[in-house]
């Protein structure tokens, strides 16, 4: 098989980079990564031998988001809600046979301030009360507990927005809506940042495209030329709303530790670049596998932890992303699994050189919505 070589695909992962504000812990006695010019180093902190608690975690992250403003109404409310799910959670695991079960548990707390960012082609979502607001989102993981809990902070996250399009950014690959009206927001985790493989088949004779192996409605041609090119793995979240009030919201994701299922019951999808045709003359295009991928290939936390590990030492060996999209609701089959390009708060865990430092929205002004142009600077 013909190995693409990654630098020819890494420019349109410049949607996920990196700021200041991310600490993580996992490992103890960390090496130093090197930091990037301009950009704060993390601070890690190390896992807690003892293993903290679902509820002391969650009792940590109150009190960072009560830092930030009065927790109150229906935001104390969802509060209690959730606590009330950690505490089951934590109650079964005590009862089970792997609590304390020997060594070699993962357990931690990784967290980062999300960022309004977004890159080629997408709609920058920006509106006042986000600029003036503040999101962060934490991942409590427990391999013995079985789950990955994440528990992601806005405030001021539009209620029901309606956006469109100053352009469709559909290609010949993924369609797109002109607008949405009344939308939801849905969450991203990028877990496996360009550190798996996925074939592509090429027409031998024209060297166009023909598509991706999870896509293709039978065997490819005999005399087709598979190419395996570096791809994100994203799983998302069911679709959520603010209070219409307060524009703020607790949103609690439960997934399973060793298979991440996304809303529509599948194993998430691949987003990548790819070329639309293996001449010198094709182009360079996004592409997201639209049906989802099985069940079985679903994302593994102890998989996301070592490219995290790896990635502290060489952002080009792993990373971890985060991305809120606003999206119709229902959503339809061709994006079922994957993310409508309207892009409000992300991050990435790890700054990278390769992914282009954060982009400069200087020209679009301190604060507001608007669509990046398509090619994008650097992309």
């Amino acid at each position: 098989m013909v190995n693409m070589q990654l630098s020819r695909v890494v420019g349109f992962f410049c949607a996920l980079i990196m700021v200041p504000g991310m600490t993580a812990c996992d490992r103890l006695d960390p090496e130093e990564p090197t930091p990037s010019e301009g950009v704060s180093e993390p601070e890690l902190v190390a896992a807690d031998t003892d293993e903290v608690s679902l509820l002391e975690a969650f009792e940590g992250i109150q009190a960072e988001i009560a830092a930030h403003g009065e927790v109150d109404g229906e935001l104390a409310y969802e509060f209690a809600t959730v606590e009330d799910t950690l505490l089951a959670l934590e109650e079964e695991y005590i009862k089970s046979p792997r609590f304390r079960a020997g060594n070699g548990n993962r357990a931690g707390v990784l967290s980062m301030d999300l960022e309004l960012l977004a890159g080629g082609r997408e709609l920058v979502i920006r509106e006042q009360s986000m600029c003036d607001g503040w999101a962060k989102t934490w991942f409590y993981y427990n391999r013995n507990l079985g789950k990955v809990v994440q528990i992601t902070y806005f405030d001021g996250l539009p209620y029901r927005p309606t956006f469109a399009y100053d352009y469709n950014p559909s290609t010949p690959y993924n369609t797109y809506p002109d607008m949405v009206e009344d939308g939801r927001w849905q969450q991203w985790v990028v877990g496996r940042f360009l550190t798996v493989t996925s074939t592509f088949w090429y027409d031998s004779a024209s060297l166009d495209l023909i598509g991706n192996e999870f896509e293709l409605p039978g065997p490819p041609p005999v005399d087709a030329i598979p190419v395996d090119i570096p791809v994100l793995q994203m799983v998302c979240t069911p679709l959520f709303d603010p209070d219409p009030y307060t524009l703020k919201k607790i949103n609690v994701n439960v997934w399973d530790y060793h298979q991440m299922i996304d809303a529509a019951g599948r194993g998430g999808t691949y987003a990548t670049s790819v070329p639309t045709n293996l001449g010198p003359d094709g182009l360079i295009s996004p592409y997201y596998i639209e049906g989802g991928l099985p069940v079985e290939m679903a994302m593994d936390w102890d998989d996301v932890l070592d490219d995290i590990e790896a990635g502290e030492i060489d952002p080009n060996l792993g990373n971890l992303g985060i991305a809120t999209s606003v999206e119709p609701d229902p959503k339809p089959p061709e994006l079922v699994s994957i993310d409508n390009l309207m892009i409000g708060w992300g991050n990435v865990l790890w700054p990278n050189e390769a992914l282009g430092v954060p982009p400069d929205f200087s020209e679009y002004g301190e604060c507001g919505t608007f669509q990046l142009p398509d090619p994008y600077p650097g992309l």
